[in-house]
């Protein structure tokens, strides 16, 4: 059996300008296994791909039409190209390894499915009885960072229309599809690449609505510097997929400051499992706080200056004093049942990032004036 650990490994990736080619080439541009890697285009030509396979030890093809308003384009690519690049592989005495994109609807009787199928049978007559490694990987419809909307996936499409204010447009929400994120299509192709015996198949794959999936991207697109559920994995990817789309007009977020003679104050973000963090600014001299909670509670950190917290149990009426310095950093919780209170000791503003166990909610503060 052929060991890819041996060394520097010469790949070709070809449709490496689209979705999962372009995502891929630019995580193994990092790879220190990889020595040569051949990028194939639709701009390429014949005598280019047969140079790249002549030199290359793995081939990946990740060329394919998915949408065509000809079904012919589908049987140019999915099949007579499908061929080429196995005969080519076939021919070549570097070549040892063939990674081959299909789809889960290989086999669907409309024209892109009977050309995914069809093109996956004569990949096989020429390579079943070759000693050359064959894989073909029927992947679900694949989400993620550099994928074109109204084209890859409906996710792509969701995120770009959120991302510029468009109205998204679901035909079906119940309908239920299945999906893998991008990074963890990367990370399994790798592992084909680089790994003799690796049978696994991809992981994770998710079914879901699209109904619940709108709804998932509509709470990500808020704009008021709200974080989803991020524990949640395909919350997560879809929030970084979202993020992708954005314009570089929207990378940034106003935030509302509330300034008195004390200093000033904002809210920074909040989340929908893990409260809100916040910002404090107090000025030399000035005391902030002076309340407490029943359930709430606070992680104080002081990012710049000097300052004193205080905290009174309102139960025994005892004091506890604690110096905060940025020099010397360290993270103080607000405790249910105390008045706490930052006061600024330094020369200098007092700069104090908090963490909420809540987000702030005017209807039920759960804040008490109370002074030490």
């Amino acid at each position: 059996m052929w060991n890819c650990w041996r060394g520097f490994l010469n790949l070709t990736i070809i449709g490496s300008n689209g979705f999962i080619g372009s995502n891929l080439v630019l995580n193994l541009s990092d790879d220190e296994r990889v020595d040569k890697l051949f990028q194939i285009t639709s701009k390429s030509s014949l005598n280019d791909l047969k140079h790249a396979l002549d030199e290359s030890d793995v081939v990946i093809n990740l060329a394919g039409v998915n949408r065509s308003e000809n079904d012919q384009d589908f049987f140019d690519i999915n099949v007579k190209f499908a061929k080429t690049v196995a005969q080519y592989v076939f021919d070549s005495n570097q070549c040892k390894k063939l990674i081959h994109s299909s789809s889960l609807h290989a086999g669907r009787p409309d024209a892109y499915g009977k050309s995914k199928e069809e093109g996956e049978n004569e990949i096989k007559k020429i390579l079943n009885n070759s000693s050359i490694e064959l894989f073909i990987e029927r992947f679900p419809g694949v989400f993620g960072k550099n994928s074109k909307p109204n084209y890859n996936s409906v996710i792509s499409t969701f995120c770009h229309n959120l991302a510029n204010e468009l109205e998204i447009k679901v035909d079906d929400p119940k309908k239920n599809i299945k999906i893998a994120y991008i990074d963890d299509v990367v990370e399994h192709i790798k592992n084909l690449i680089f790994s003799s015996n690796y049978s696994e198949p991809l992981n994770p794959i998710y079914e879901e609505s699209v109904g619940k999936i709108s709804e998932h991207l509509k709470d990500i697109s808020n704009k008021d510097n709200f974080i989803p559920n991020l524990g949640n994995d395909l919350v997560k990817k879809l929030h970084a997929t979202y993020l992708s789309y954005l314009n570089p007009a929207s990378f940034t977020k106003d935030l509302k400051v509330h300034e008195d003679k004390r200093g000033a104050f904002s809210e920074i973000v909040k989340t929908s499992h893990g409260g809100q963090f916040s910002y404090v600014i107090a000025n030399p001299g000035e005391t902030r706080g002076m309340h407490y909670h029943h359930t709430k509670t606070e992680k104080f950190l002081v990012l710049s200056g000097k300052a004193s917290f205080k905290q009174k149990n309102m139960f025994t009426g005892k004091v506890h004093e604690f110096i905060l310095d940025a020099k010397k950093p360290k993270t103080i919780d607000s405790i249910p049942g105390y008045t706490h209170s930052i006061e600024n000791i330094g020369k200098g503003k007092l700069i104090a990032v908090i963490w909420c166990n809540e987000i702030f909610d005017e209807s039920r503060p759960d804040t008490y004036y109370k002074e030490i």
